[in-house]
């Protein structure tokens, strides 16, 4: 079809005439609303992002002289954010007089990686330089499995409390009410207030 005549068409239809395969062997085109179109594309996206899970790297820094209370604080911080699915980072710093003890740094860092050893593996790649040593761990296969069930139970269980409100507010407002009461004000068309002149 030529493509006035589409253009034509789209005219008399009142949309718009949206090319779908650009590089198809003649173009395909579709007439639709583009607006439409970008809106429905924008909505999935925001609800596909709504319920991604987003990794964090946390940081645990440490000294080579940390008391025991401070090194089990710290220890159990680490175990929760590798049980939440996190990837963790911890990061030793040595003071300039700390050096001549770099071995007790180290047996820190050793501490506390076989202290998480059950829930995490150290990825390869970590770094000695002079004044730092920094170690990364990945939880396992299955506590990030566990972590990711957890999220997305958590994500069904807020759509239910939402459908439960709605719900709520149907039986109280109405059905017709219920919407309206949810929607924002800018979609609500506001009416002109009628003028009272004298």
């Amino acid at each position: 079809m030529p493509i006035e005549q589409a253009l034509a068409m789209a005219r008399e239809a009142e949309v718009d005439l949206v090319e779908v395969a650009p590089n198809a062997a003649p173009p395909v085109c579709r007439l639709m609303d583009y607006r439409k179109l970008l809106y429905e594309k924008q909505r999935k996206e925001k609800e596909a992002r709504k319920n991604q899970r987003h990794v964090e790297t946390k940081e645990i820094k440490l000294r080579p002289s940390i008391d025991e209370h401070d090194y089990q604080t710290k220890l159990n911080h680490l175990r929760h954010f590798l049980l939440k699915g996190h990837k963790a980072k911890i990061t030793l710093i040595f003071r300039e007089r700390e050096l001549r003890r770099y071995d007790v740094g180290a047996a820190v860092v050793d501490r506390m990686t076989q202290a998480v050893g059950d829930i995490a593996t150290v990825e390869p790649g970590g770094r000695k330089q002079r004044r730092t040593i920094v170690v990364l761990l990945n939880p396992k296969k299955e506590i990030q499995a566990k972590a990711e069930q957890e999220f997305k139970d958590e994500i069904l269980q807020k759509k239910r409390e939402h459908e439960r409100r709605l719900a709520e507010k149907a039986e109280v407002h109405g059905p017709e009410n219920a919407d309206i009461a949810h929607a924002a004000p800018s979609d609500q068309a506001a009416e002109p207030e009628p003028s009272t002149a004298s």
